[in-house]
């Protein structure tokens, strides 16, 4: 017996969200990178290992950067997120290679974010990246189940 309250995949961004990214960018152009249920790690800053990507969202020159490990101090770029509530946050992404596995990881106010929209353990949420107008790479955060909620009571389910 299915649970219908269970977080069902979506494949395809909330309407309220593409608004969001097409005033940033002028097109609902959005990649999925990765759905996963927060893990307790995860709640505290966000990890994605590399066998959970879904697409390819970085742009060739963004894969040959180096990993973060560039003269013992980590390779920081801040960028934008939009978290579940469609508040944008910065969240500095780092990626770190270990033994030909690699994983990225969303800190700095990652922690907020989580906290803020009521993310905990898990929690299954999608990722989504896009660019912005000046082709900055940006993120999108959705709450699977509670977007699944806000489906159904716009049906009147």
């Amino acid at each position: 017996m299915e649970d219908k309250n269970a977080a069902k995949p979506l494949f395809e961004l909330p309407e309220r969200l593409k608004n969001t990214i097409i005033a940033k960018s002028g097109v609902a152009k959005a990649k999925l990178v990765v759905q996963k249920a927060l893990s307790k790690t995860d709640v505290g800053r966000l990890s994605i290992q590399k066998h959970e990507i879904r697409t390819n969202f970085l742009k060739d020159e963004e894969q040959r950067v180096p990993d973060t490990q560039l003269g013992g101090k980590a390779q920081v770029i801040a960028m934008e997120l939009i978290d579940p509530s469609g508040e944008t946050s910065t969240v500095n992404p780092r990626k770190y290679d270990s033994m030909h596995c690699y994983s990225y990881t969303l800190t700095s106010q990652w922690k907020r974010v989580a906290t803020k929209n009521g993310l905990e353990l898990g929690t299954v949420v999608q990722l989504w990246a896009f660019r912005d107008a000046t082709e900055k790479l940006c993120f999108v955060l959705v709450d699977v189940e509670k977007e699944n909620e806000r489906r159904l009571k716009k049906q009147g389910l």
